[in-house]
């Protein structure tokens, strides 16, 4: 087995600004849609950047949400295919892994995420401009997800799955 981080469309790892949703209250869920190199693969880790200058303080406790999409397809992503889990937020400017354990798939993508409460509009999500791969979900209920581009935000949410693949 091999372990690898993996993103499904090649994109920069450069957080040209921050997202969040302006004048709302209450939960928001920001998740990426991943593809494996490999099949089967097991999910192990959610990587997330949190620039130093982002809205979410060192030492905050996030709720990650993790799961498999079978199909691999863009149709609606299904909140009944995650699971939660938790994290602490504890260095800011860097990359933060979160050790997870799924069951492994023999194909489809996994879904690899967060959410946590905002108040007025924070930005708490780094975000890729430079090419969307079409894979960033948000969702303000857990429910429902449209892409980011729908959303209005475009480009890429920078979480990454970490994952062994292969036998």
């Amino acid at each position: 087995m091999r372990t690898a981080a993996f993103l499904a469309a090649a994109v920069a790892l450069v957080a040209e600004r921050m997202v969040g949703y302006p004048d709302w209250d209450g939960d928001v869920f920001w998740v990426n849609r991943l593809t494996p190199a490999q099949y089967p693969a097991k999910l192990t880790r959610i990587r997330i950047y949190f620039p130093a200058n982002g809205d979410i303080a060192p030492n905050t406790q996030i709720s990650l949400v993790f799961g498999t999409h079978p199909s691999g397809s863009e149709d609606a992503i299904s909140p009944s295919r995650m699971r939660p889990g938790y994290g602490w937020v504890r260095e800011l400017g860097k990359w933060t892994d979160f050790d997870v354990t799924s069951d492994a798939i023999e194909s489809g993508d996994f879904l690899v995420g967060f959410y946590t409460s905002v108040s007025g509009g924070p930005k708490p999500m780094a975000l890729d401009t430079s090419k969307s791969a079409g894979k960033s979900y948000v969702s303000k209920d857990g429910t429902t997800y449209q892409t980011a581009e729908r959303a209005g935000m475009g480009g890429n949410f920078l979480i990454r799955a970490v994952a062994t693949a292969g036998q």
